[in-house]
C-alpha cells in the first residue's frame, strides 16, 4: 500500500489533473492547482452539463442542482442592490 506522500506525489505530478504550480496572490507566492478553474463562475458554467444532478453533496445531504441554482442566480441578479439579499 502506498503512503499518503507517495499518492500525493503521483496525483500532483506534472501533467496530472492535480498538478501544482505557483502564483502570486496579493503579492504572496502561493502553491495552487495548475488546472483549477479561475473563478466561481467558471465552476458554475462547467456544471451546466449535469442537468438536475445534485449540485452540492455533503454526507447524506443533497443541495439543489445546476439548473435550479442557475435560476436562482438569474433571479437574484435582477434584484435591486438595496433589496436586502
Amino acid at each position: 500500500m502506498r503512503s499518503v506522500a507517495e499518492v500525493r506525489a503521483v496525483m500532483t505530478a506534472p501533467g496530472e489533473l492535480f498538478e501544482m504550480d505557483e502564483a502570486d496572490i496579493r503579492g504572496v507566492r502561493t502553491r495552487v492547482w495548475k488546472h483549477a478553474p479561475g473563478t466561481l463562475r467558471d465552476i458554475l458554467e462547467m456544471s451546466r452539463g449535469y442537468g438536475d444532478a445534485p449540485f452540492l453533496v455533503y454526507g447524506d445531504d443533497r443541495v439543489g442542482s445546476p439548473s435550479t441554482t442557475r435560476g436562482r442566480r438569474r433571479s437574484r441578479a435582477c434584484w435591486p442592490a438595496g433589496s436586502g439579499w
